[in-house]
């Protein structure tokens, strides 16, 4: 592989990297925000459920629907903390290629 092929391999790597991590930042903010959402109507159903016996079914519903979204939200943000790491990898590879870059030309100029 060419040298300028080698650094635009490593470059498009980074770039995915980065892609993939805010991907999952996004739907950790999605799955943040249905369970917000899936909290503050369990709570306003408990409220209700004195005055409607049907309310009981709904807030067991969303009350395991509440819980499906804490085991997203888990996953994520073990997936975004993974994802971190080899981004952050990536880019000290990339760093490190670089360096090793600029002092092969420079031995090259040099001896040329």
């Amino acid at each position: 592989m060419k040298n300028q092929d080698f650094s635009v391999a490593v470059l498009t790597n980074q770039a995915q990297s980065n892609v993939f991590v805010t991907e999952l930042y996004w739907r950790w903010v999605e799955a943040e925000t249905v369970r917000e959402i899936l909290e503050k109507e369990t709570r306003f159903l408990k409220r209700k459920a004195l005055k409607a016996p049907d309310t009981e079914k709904k807030i067991a519903q969303l009350t395991q629907d509440l819980q499906t979204q804490q085991e997203k939200i888990k996953l994520l943000t073990t997936q975004n903390q993974s994802s971190q790491a080899a981004a952050a990898s990536a880019a000290e590879d990339r760093d490190r290629i670089a360096a090793e870059l600029k002092s092969f030309f420079r031995i090259h100029e040099a001896k040329g």
